[in-house]
């Protein structure tokens, strides 16, 4: 049952209690390991079963642990809440979780989480939003129940959700905020390596965005140290992207040696991922001088870009074409491209970031004979920056 998925015709045997004893402890333990398609499969039978959730698990109550007999119950359980959920507007889902106790568990407060992150960088508004009601429904676990510890750990999680969550909408301000609340309940948590290294790698995302590359470099190495001494592999490939993409800003070629060691891990096939590699590859060739391979990659990568419309994904790709234009010649569309993702950051007081740009306008404007432009930028623009009332050193790092 570990192995593989069950089908369902053995999910609808478990729910009208004909499975062996063995047979539904195996089962429920392979819910509790969060198998997807399998606590999908059985919210959806559940529905259509008339013996339903409670006789079946009843039934192998006494043959498993009770914690992981309640939380596959609860996982189950979930899938059809938030179905449910999902088909009210979100004043209404807010006062659902805040208010009806069956939203009030363990299950359910996962589920969010996942769906949230199954949002990746397709919808970072929306995975906003669901964080946001993870959070509500964290902070409504109870503790005795579950053990305080343990949901210090969920809170921690869901606040650093949502912090990444605000970090790709490019509000670095209220990120830094939500990961603050994730740090202060990840020190009442249980200490476990991993919900520490999983908090560490949404902070030094953030970190990279405000400029504290060397800083990002190093934690990102040492997360990535926790997952491979785990068995994580995926994860590994994830945080091993996460300090390539920060190494990359130093060190284009240490950058390449990173994506590598992370697509080893990582594999194909995960939109948001296969495309921050490439986007960074990308950057990285160009950095090195094979601009003309880069640019072949990109348009060949473009396709990888077009599921995610979102503010930050748009402008990162219109700076990278821009440094692509630039390297090439085209200082025309360089030009363009630059002066097109320079209101962005203006109006998001992102100092660091307008700085960084401006080592790449600049030089566009002199060699277009543009001098006054390109002295504007570099002493008056600048001087109406300081004046934002802004985080210091904030910095957008392309995911």
């Amino acid at each position: 049952m570990h192995e593989q998925h069950a089908s369902p015709k053995v999910i609808q045997r478990f729910l009208r209690s004909e499975l062996s004893k063995e047979e539904s402890s195996g089962l429920v333990r392979h819910l509790v390991a969060r198998c997807p398609e399998c606590l999908s499969a059985a919210g959806r039978l559940g529905r259509v079963c008339r013996t339903g959730y409670d006789a079946a698990f009843a039934a192998v109550e006494r043959q498993v642990d009770a914690r992981e007999w309640e939380l596959a119950r609860q996982r189950v359980l979930a899938v059809e809440q938030w179905r449910e959920l999902r088909l009210h507007p979100s004043l209404r889902r807010r006062w659902r979780i805040q208010n009806d106790p069956r939203f009030g568990t363990w299950g359910f407060c996962e589920r969010l989480l996942e769906e949230c992150l199954a949002l990746g960088g397709r919808d970072p508004a929306q995975a906003g939003e669901l964080a946001s009601l993870a959070v509500e429904a964290a902070a409504r676990l109870d503790g005795e129940r579950y053990g305080a510890e343990r949901v210090a750990d969920l809170q921690a999680f869901a606040w650093g959700v949502l912090g990444e969550a605000h970090r790709l909408q490019l509000d670095l301000s209220a990120a830094g905020a939500a990961l603050a609340s994730a740090r202060a309940a990840c020190g009442k948590g249980t200490g476990n390596s991993l919900e520490e290294a999983r908090l560490v790698s949404f902070e030094m995302s953030l970190a990279k965005d405000e400029g504290e590359i060397e800083d990002a470099v190093e934690a990102l190495g040492w997360v990535a140290r926790v997952y491979r001494r785990a068995g994580e592999r995926l994860c590994e490939g994830r945080a091993l992207l996460l300090q390539a993409e920060a190494a990359g800003e130093l060190d284009p070629d240490r950058g390449l040696d990173l994506l590598d060691q992370a697509g080893e891990r990582t594999g194909r096939g995960d939109p948001w991922i296969d495309l921050c590699a490439r986007h960074h590859r990308i950057s990285f060739l160009d950095a090195l001088g094979r601009s003309r391979y880069a640019a072949m990659l990109l348009d060949g990568a473009r396709r990888l870009y077009r599921p995610f419309t979102d503010l930050r994904t748009r402008t990162s790709l219109r700076w990278l074409e821009g440094r692509l234009a630039r390297s090439l010649g085209d200082l025309e569309t360089a030009e363009a491209a630059f002066e097109e993702v320079l209101p962005v950051f203006t109006e998001r007081g992102l100092r660091f970031q307008l700085r960084r740009l401006s080592l790449d306008l600049a030089p566009v404007y002199m060699q277009r004979g543009k001098t006054a432009k390109a002295l504007d930028l570099a002493f008056g623009r600048f001087e109406a920056i300081e004046a934002i009332e802004t985080e210091p050193a904030e910095v957008l790092a392309v995911r």
